[in-house]
């Protein structure tokens, strides 16, 4: 911040709590579209996503188009992760009359429970026993793919390629003995 001409210092008796860090270029990307919404009026599925994520209660959102099956109305499907993971309850009834009411008209809404998909990975690591404990190095691998492919990291019906494993495995760092 550029200083400002009429203060010379600032006394802070309590220490400063709470705040975010400054949000990080990839993140403003991903999240600035979402925030511009045209009166928050879901038109697009992403829209759908967008207003179902911002529920306070909600990790993530994503919307799919159903077929119309010879209806003369949209059919919206959103997938919700709530936060923490569980179930989503009652939340399911909030998030699709919120949903409904910003959709267009004749635009049905639903609102499901994700679906988790339960990867088993199989990493061959090579670990120079003589400076390293290997099973100090597996546990800090498995700490970290639980954590790279994590419900809050991860997005939903995201692919999932052979290079974010070795990425994630190759991000770990250990202290030798």
């Amino acid at each position: 911040m550029k200083p400002n001409v009429l203060l010379d210092s600032v006394d802070q008796p309590i220490v400063a709590s709470g705040g975010n860090d400054l949000e990080a270029v990839e993140s403003v990307r991903a999240n600035a579209p979402p925030s511009v919404l045209a009166l928050e009026r879901a038109v697009s599925l992403s829209d759908f996503s967008a207003l179902a994520s911002s529920n306070s209660g909600v990790w993530q959102a994503a919307a799919f188009q159903l077929p119309t099956q010879f209806a003369f109305h949209e059919s919206v499907c959103v997938a919700v992760v709530p936060a923490g993971g569980g179930p989503l309850g009652e939340l399911a009834d909030e998030i699709e009359s919120f949903l409904t009411s910003h959709a267009l008209p004749g635009v049905r809404v639903e609102v499901v429970d994700f679906r988790p998909v339960y990867l088993q990975l199989t990493v061959t690591i090579r670990v120079k026993s003589d400076e390293y404990d290997p099973d100090t190095i597996v546990d800090l691998v498995r700490e970290q793919l639980r954590t790279e492919f994590s419900l809050q990291k991860r997005l939903l019906g995201a692919s999932l390629y052979r290079s974010e494993v070795f990425a994630a495995v190759e991000k770990v760092e250990a202290k030798p003995f």
